[in-house]
């Protein structure tokens, strides 16, 4: 498949907007998978850029940083105690972020931010290191935040 070719959203309520379109309809993200088009869920958003420090500690050439359709329909289904406006952050988090850790794997970093809640985003990038994508995005209990 051209990767090359995949629709870039400008828009995050548009982005947020088909992908409440199609967890409305189906459920569970193995079944979205497999009904849905590849190169419709790898679709993406940009949604900030990471700091120096971030970028170096993740050894990635680009600062950017995107999401995919995908991994943000898996995520709002498996973590659906976050809502759109703490999605909203994301672009806050990746500019100052509070923390900043390798994950246990050693490829990616967390970026955590405490704002009233205590989150948890998860960056990896590509082996090629041109691209950064959000892999995970999460809310955190004090005392897991605590841990880092």
């Amino acid at each position: 498949m051209d990767m090359k070719n995949l629709k870039e959203y400008k828009s995050f309520n548009d982005f947020n907007k088909k992908a409440s379109k199609i967890i409305k309809a189906h459920n569970n993200i193995d079944d979205i998978r497999k009904k849905f088009d590849k190169k419709l869920l790898h679709g993406y958003i940009n949604l900030g850029l990471l700091t120096k420090n971030a970028k170096t500690l993740l050894a990635s050439n680009t600062n950017r940083v995107k999401i995919s359709l995908d991994t943000f329909i898996k995520n709002r289904l498996h973590h659906r105690d976050i809502n759109f406006y703490e999605y909203e952050l994301i672009p806050e988090i990746l500019k100052k972020p509070d923390k900043l850790a390798k994950s246990k794997n050693n490829e990616d970093i967390i970026l955590f931010k405490s704002n009233n809640k205590n989150y948890m985003l998860v960056i990896k990038t590509t082996k090629d290191k041109t691209e950064n994508f959000i892999k995970s995005f999460r809310r955190l209990s004090a005392e897991e935040y605590n841990k880092y």
